[in-house]
């Protein structure tokens, strides 16, 4: 298209810029300062007169890019993308694998990755990390979506009515450089490259470059879109309307502060420079006084180096290792000398110790919190800690990356309302939840039962950042015993343990049981036993009463025959009598058989097979 000149878009666009410096002019300006501090030029004209050292050595040891790199490396080693999401149930798969592969083609750019990344540190350092999607033609003439950092964050003007710190909810936007007038000419004419000095009063967040033409690409909202407009000067040599729904310029925001009666992002620099520059104060004074050290002299008498001064004044230069002096002579003794900088070096210690303290997370890095010799609640608070400070960048990252998400999916499907969501995955945040997980799973592993301590170390394993952990969690779950069971997403934890507390209630009655029958077995044994006593014993009796029978009767005859010799009414009563003592002996004997045949009948649960009657009853009575 022909460059052309409109007066009323111009100068939208000038009192754009013109706001946008009077508010943001001031923390623009705070940002480069932090930045060049954070850059090494931690000394500068102001604070060498202020702490009067214009005539004394000034160094620095800077310890800002050590917390910068902890911060940023989660994100680096992080696996964070963009997830494409249907919110229609209904909605074709088909299609929203299309889409996430078409966003995984633009991720898989080395320079998506690295504009993030680059986004992230500005943002650590300073507070304004800003971002732009844009767009270019790829090989096959189709419009590609591109993400791009914008390094120098002065050129951009942000939102002066803005909300939300990732100017998410802008209504313009636009980003200021500088054209050399060669090349001007060159694209577009000769022209182009007259413009006024007052044409350049874009305001005091922009200087004007000698020999340069401004360009400006402003973004603005109107119906269907975000019209995009791109003035060199005073005029506009391209424009488009994006199928987007918002300014695709977005800002990555550290800590909120107040000031100048308004809220804005610093980063770490804001935080700790004092704390730095005490750090140098006294690395400073320490190479002073190494400075001033002399280097090690002797003491000796004038006799013993009288004519040797010329090749004693080379062991300043190093030049002579040997001291030479006369023979015979007092030996000259070397003069052992020591400069203190014990209290240097604890001002520097404590220094970096505020510095931690004060940005939240330890020396040792985000996820360095492994210090065995820390208590568990040393180690939880610190950990903690360190989350919840730099927890503000990787939520600022999460949110920009979600709305670089949405872009790129409202260009790849050329219209600004788009049926699907995006949200980031596997972020930097997740990293430092795991950190914060091994340390939680390694306190608890040392109060679980032993039995569980397997699930403790699968569930470490799984926290870990490599493919390392799942092999290693995977080996754990299949070597697991055979009673420690792993909970699905799909079961209920408090139904499955009152399932096993019933196993185990009817385990323990099993084994009840088991007892009791062994119990039972073993009285049953008893009485088999009594049974056979009992039986043996019927039978020793049943003995015992035909001897004594017996035997009566052998007595009872020969007292008979002797009473029948004497008298034969005497022998018949005495007959009498022994017949009736005979019939009560045998009845005793048979209640007992009796009773003995009962005891084994209810035992057993049979009636004996042989019922013992006493002798001489065999066939009732005698």
């Amino acid at each position: 298209m022909a460059p052309f000149i409109d007066d009323a878009r111009y100068t939208d666009m000038r009192d754009f810029l013109k706001e946008s410096s009077d508010k943001y002019s001031w923390d623009i300006e705070r940002a480069r300062a932090d930045l060049l501090f954070y850059s090494g030029s931690q000394w500068d004209e102001e604070l060498v007169r202020t702490f009067k050292r214009s005539k004394r050595l000034n160094y620095k040891m800077s310890e800002l890019p050590k917390y910068v790199q902890a911060i940023k490396s989660n994100a680096s080693k992080s696996p964070f993308h963009n997830e494409v999401t249907s919110n229609d149930p209904k909605s074709d798969k088909s299609k929203v694998e299309e889409l996430q592969g078409a966003v995984n083609v633009i991720e898989a750019d080395s320079d998506y990755k690295d504009s993030m990344l680059e986004m992230l540190e500005m943002g650590i350092v300073t507070g304004v990390g800003p971002v732009c999607v844009s767009t270019e033609l790829d090989d096959g003439g189709n419009t590609r979506p591109v993400v791009e950092f914008i390094r120098d964050f002065s050129t951009v003007a942000f939102d002066p009515n803005c909300q939300k710190y990732d100017m998410s909810d802008a209504e313009s936007g636009a980003i200021v450089s500088w054209m050399p007038k060669k090349k001007v000419r060159r694209l577009y004419g000769e022209a182009l490259c007259e413009i006024s000095e007052s044409a350049l009063n874009y305001g005091t967040q922009w200087t004007v470059q000698k020999n340069c033409i401004p360009c400006v690409s402003y973004y603005e909202k109107v119906d269907g879109g975000v019209r995009f407009t791109f003035f060199v000067g005073k005029y506009i040599v391209e424009e488009a309307t994006l199928p987007i729904d918002r300014i695709p310029i977005f800002k990555l925001s550290g800590y909120s502060v107040f000031r100048n009666n308004q809220f804005v992002t610093v980063g770490i620099v804001d935080r700790v420079k004092d704390v730095q520059i005490g750090n140098n104060l006294a690395y400073s004074s320490m190479l002073e006084r190494l400075n001033r050290s002399v280097k090690a002299g002797y003491i000796a008498t004038a006799e013993s180096i009288d004519g040797l001064e010329k090749n004693i004044s080379k062991l300043s230069d190093g030049d002579v290792p040997l001291f030479l002096y006369k023979e015979g002579c007092t030996e000259p003794k070397p003069i052992v000398e020591s400069f203190q900088v014990a209290d240097l070096t604890a001002v520097m210690a404590a220094s970096q110790t505020m510095m931690s303290a004060v940005i939240g997370i330890p020396q040792q890095g985000v996820n360095g919190i492994q210090n065995v010799n820390n208590t568990a609640t040393e180690a939880l608070l610190q950990q903690q800690n360190s989350e919840s400070n730099v927890d503000v960048f990787y939520r600022s990252l999460e949110r920009v990356s979600k709305h670089v998400g949405e872009v790129i999916l409202q260009i790849l499907l050329n219209s600004p309302k788009v049926p699907y969501l995006v949200k980031q995955v596997n972020g930097p945040a997740v990293v430092t939840r795991n950190a914060r997980r091994r340390i939680d799973l390694a306190t608890l592993a040392g109060i679980v039962p032993d039995n569980i301590k397997p699930l403790i170390a699968h569930y470490y394993a799984e926290s870990l950042d490599d493919t390392v952990g799942k092999e290693v969690s995977a080996d754990i779950v299949a070597n697991l015993d055979p009673n420690v069971k792993l909970v699905k997403e799909s079961e209920d934890p408090v139904a499955l343990h009152q399932l096993n507390q019933a196993k185990g209630m009817i385990d323990n009655l099993m084994q009840e049981l088991q007892k009791a029958q062994q119990q039972v077995a073993q009285l049953q044994k008893e009485n088999e036993t009594l049974n056979i006593s009992m039986l043996d014993n019927r039978e020793a009796r049943q003995l015992d009463l035909a001897k004594t029978i017996m035997q009566q009767e052998h007595d009872a005859a020969i007292k008979k025959a002797e009473l029948e010799i004497k008298s034969a009414e005497v022998a018949a009563k005495f007959e009498t009598e022994s017949n009736k003592i005979r019939l009560e002996a045998a009845q005793v004997y048979t209640d007992a058989v009796n009773e003995n045949n009962r005891i084994i009948e209810e035992a057993s649960g049979k009636t004996p097979d042989v019922v013992v009657m006493a002798p001489g009853m065999e066939g009732g009575e005698p």
